[in-house]
């Protein structure tokens, strides 16, 4: 059986060509059946909207299959019960316990942050039969490298087709102002920090709020912070 160090050496190469999240989960999925884990489930969730985030679920394990279908996918009660509070956490189930009743025994289960706000967790599963072999050191490695990749490329995919405005081009100045708008100051005040008048504040200010397709500055803020975007280097936009 081939391990998953050796199936995650063509992973990158295997994914760079997919066009889809749908394909980018099954080449994941194949490579981890050949673990000997069955049962694999990812979940995604998108930082925005605000009220309602947008949540995507690939693969199935009957045992959580209410949990890829709440909102808080990685916070709150959901994500205490399975002890994914600290970024990039994991928790590994002893092979000996069943979960609830359900045919399933997980494994592996592992949350993972994106520095542009989107969440997911990965879970693993298998039928308490079918054990898999006992996982190396730089094969919980190899998973998480893989995990990592696709998480980035899948985050990239949705961000495409539901938050284009998290790509948008935001000069050093614009983000100066942004920032300065996060903290409640006002377009005289803005003026008088960075040394311009109300005006080019107020110009910069409705450049954003069009760039991230926002119904006022207020918006524009919230996005920005949920995008990761106020914890960006002003040198990255220089």
């Amino acid at each position: 059986m081939k391990t998953l160090k050796s199936a995650s050496k063509c992973f990158e190469f295997d994914i760079e060509s997919a066009s889809s999240a749908e394909s980018i989960f099954e080449i994941f999925y194949d490579n981890v059946k050949n673990f000997g884990y069955e049962h694999c489930s990812y979940k995604v969730r998108l930082p925005l909207p605000i009220a309602n985030p947008k949540v995507f679920s690939f693969g199935a394990i009957p045992c959580c299959a209410d949990l890829g279908n709440h909102p808080n996918l990685c916070d709150g009660d959901h994500a205490r019960s399975f002890g994914l509070t600290k970024r990039m956490s994991t928790k590994l189930w002893p092979e000996t316990e069943k979960i609830q009743g359900n045919n399933v025994r997980l494994g592996w289960v592992k949350a993972i942050h994106s520095r542009n706000g989107a969440t997911g967790i990965l879970m693993l599963g298998h039928p308490p039969e079918n054990l898999p072999h006992e996982i190396a050191p730089n094969e919980y490695q190899a998973i998480d490298a893989m995990l990592s990749s696709m998480h980035t490329k899948v985050t990239d995919l949705l961000f495409k087709e539901y938050i284009p405005e998290a790509s948008a081009k935001i000069s050093a100045r614009e983000l100066e102002v942004l920032r300065w708008t996060s903290d409640g100051k006002t377009s005289h005040e803005i003026g008088l920090i960075l040394g311009l008048s109300a005006a080019t504040v107020n110009f910069h200010v409705q450049r954003l709020i069009a760039k991230m397709n926002s119904a006022n500055k207020m918006h524009a803020v919230v996005k920005a912070v949920a995008l990761g975007i106020l914890n960006t280097s002003c040198d990255v936009f220089e």
